[in-house]
């Protein structure tokens, strides 16, 4: 899960520091970061990040979802905006990233499923998504 059994953190301070990680790790510059991480550790994080909420979609609280699908999105125009060919593990980062809107876009609450289809939509029309584009017409 994505808190500790003992200690309690509010849902709205979980939705701010995924807004902060997805930030920071989309973020192209270096010297623009007090912490100045190459890629492959920014592409680490992120990937761990991407992992735990896709694990924890179903049951996280509505403002926590908004954030993990719009750190999804960000991922996802991360790895796709200056790069043609994938490595593997950003493929995989890249299919978890379409794995956690295609979960928002079927989900209970109207508000996470509108965000998700519009992000999706103008993420296909930018970049194109690579698994999961016949749901889009839905």
């Amino acid at each position: 899960q994505l808190q500790l059994k003992a200690v309690r953190v509010p849902d709205s301070a979980v939705a701010s520091i995924l807004w902060i990680i997805g930030e920071w790790l989309t973020m192209p510059d270096p010297m623009l970061s007090p912490w100045n991480l190459d890629e492959k550790s920014k592409t680490k994080i992120r990937s761990e990040v991407l992992r735990l909420l896709a694990k924890s979609f179903t049951v996280l609280n509505p403002q926590i979802k908004l954030q993990a699908v719009h750190l999804a999105s960000k991922a996802i125009l991360t790895l796709k905006a200056n790069q043609t060919s994938l490595s593997d593990g950003k493929k995989k980062e890249c299919a978890i990233s379409e794995f956690i809107l295609a979960l928002a876009r079927v989900d209970v609450l109207q508000d996470v499923r509108d965000r998700a289809r519009y992000e999706c939509n103008t993420l296909h029309l930018s970049v194109g998504l690579s698994y999961d584009t016949s749901a889009l017409q839905q």
